[in-house]
């Protein structure tokens, strides 16, 4: 209990020293003793307009198992290595799912090529899906109009978020609810050496550190809804290029197993 006393004790000295680029750093005495609110303040005063800004002062306890004098005691320098964090490191992100349906080669020979089916490549699971849900919203990316051959597949056709035709709902993906073959929650990704920072929604700019789960949310939402251009497979825009690239703006990466 005095050793994590300690360890808390010298996360505020860190904050509380940390030179011109903290604005405030009251804490109410019922606050105080709380690593979230450690990690609350330190977010608040780190930020200081400047995308390069920097720790002046290094971690009281020195560097005993890093060579990363300015992360707080026991943080690695690969993951939160500044050790603001608001959501915990390595611990799934519950409320979102990211999920993948697996393209059936077979089934596009035998459609296409073979003429053996009368489904067209493009209906139905044939060319798998990627997509990413949470609560009753999710978000993918479609050809509008279902591919009429493999040409156009590989050239490319107009695309569309969230489904083919007209009436394709702009903020839940044709897909939403279905099993998928692989499917995850994901963890928040905040950069190695350098800083990363949230692209799109009310947390723009803001440190992946420093954001929390409503702040992805409404990145997931607003990426998606600016999100233009063609469909195409393998090469191009397609489902799963939509999905990783918003995964990557919104501060969010695949478990590592």
């Amino acid at each position: 209990m005095r050793k994590k006393q300690k360890e808390i004790d010298m996360k505020l000295a860190l904050i509380k020293n940390a030179g011109e680029l903290v604005v405030h750093t009251e804490i109410s005495p019922n606050e105080m003793g709380t690593e979230k609110t450690v990690a609350h303040h330190a977010c608040s005063n780190f930020r200081s307009g400047m995308r390069d800004a920097r720790w002046t002062r290094s971690d009281p306890a020195g560097m005993p198992s890093s060579l990363n004098i300015y992360a707080y005691a026991n943080n690695s320098i690969d993951i939160d290595f500044l050790g603001l964090s608001l959501i915990p490191r390595h611990t799934p992100i519950t409320s979102i799912t990211v999920k993948r349906k697996s393209i059936k080669w077979v089934s596009i020979i035998l459609e296409d090529v073979l003429k053996s089916s009368k489904t067209r490549p493009g209906g139905g699971d044939t060319y798998g899906h990627w997509w990413i849900e949470f609560g009753d919203e999710s978000y993918g990316w479609w050809p509008k109009y279902a591919v009429s051959s493999l040409g156009e597949t590989v050239f490319g056709v107009e695309g569309q978020l969230n489904g083919m035709d007209d009436d394709a709902n702009p903020t839940r993906d044709a897909d939403h609810g279905d099993l998928a073959d692989y499917e995850f929650h994901p963890m928040l990704y905040v950069g190695n050496v350098s800083s990363t920072y949230m692209q799109y929604g009310a947390g723009r700019e803001k440190k992946c550190t420093c954001v929390n789960e409503e702040e992805i949310k409404d990145c997931l939402r607003t990426f998606a809804r600016s999100y233009t251009g063609t469909w195409s497979y393998p090469f191009g825009q397609n489902c799963h290029s939509f999905q990783t690239e918003m995964m990557d703006m919104c501060c969010l990466r695949a478990p590592r197993f």
